[in-house]
């Protein structure tokens, strides 16, 4: 489990596709000082195991499920990562509480920069819509963040210098694709008004119920 504020931004340093497991490494000078193997690190919000720890490189393998979901498959050799240990107990909640666990690749629509401002709009993934609303926290790119605007299966987020200064977002283009992670706290109210294997959405559930 994590916060969605990132530790440290990592560097790629090889990519290696054997059949459908990808594995790879990454530099992480500050995070692999306190990192044994086996521990969850989030990889541009991806939960991902520590598989090898070689001085400040850190490397981790990843599955054809976590390939089709996310844009780890997109890394190469110098593509850098947002980075974030797991939570622990002593830990002040500064984001929200994020999974690692993505519910599917966005796409960059929109860029607007102005002095002292950026807001990014994202085309959420199918379904995926659903669980974003106006004020709600969303996860993208493992980044905790405010969604200020949902219209259209899309959300708009606003990022403040200081986020920018200690994330990737100021070299995104539009088109590209994002790892997003919405806030779980809505699943978890759907399934319980829901049940775990209801097809009807909530207003259909509602009239079945006389209201």
């Amino acid at each position: 489990m994590f916060t969605g504020i990132i530790k440290e931004i990592g560097l790629i340093s090889t990519v290696i596709k054997k059949g459908q497991l990808l594995q790879y490494s990454l530099s992480a000078p500050k995070i692999a000082s306190h990192t044994e193997l086996g521990a969850s690190i989030s990889v541009n919000g991806v939960c991902q195991t520590v598989t090898k720890i070689e001085g400040s490189t850190l490397s981790f393998d990843a599955i054809d499920e976590t390939l089709s979901k996310t844009t780890i498959g997109n890394l190469k050799s110098g593509s850098k990562v947002h980075l974030e240990p797991a939570l622990t107990l002593q830990q002040g909640l500064d984001g929200h509480l994020v999974y690692g666990h993505i519910d599917g690749k966005g796409k960059v629509t929109n860029l607007n920069k102005t002095p002292g401002r950026f807001d990014l709009t994202v085309l959420l993934p199918e379904g995926s819509e659903k669980y974003v609303l106006d004020g709600g926290s969303i996860a993208l790119d493992g980044v905790s963040l405010t969604v200020f605007r949902t219209e259209n299966k899309k959300c708009s987020v606003s990022l403040i210098p200081e986020t920018l200064d200690r994330t990737l977002f100021s070299a995104l283009k539009i088109g590209d694709s994002i790892n997003i992670e919405v806030d779980t706290i809505g699943k978890w109210i759907e399934k319980w008004t829901l049940g775990a294997t209801s097809q009807l959405n909530l207003n259909e559930k509602l009239r079945k119920w006389g209201y």
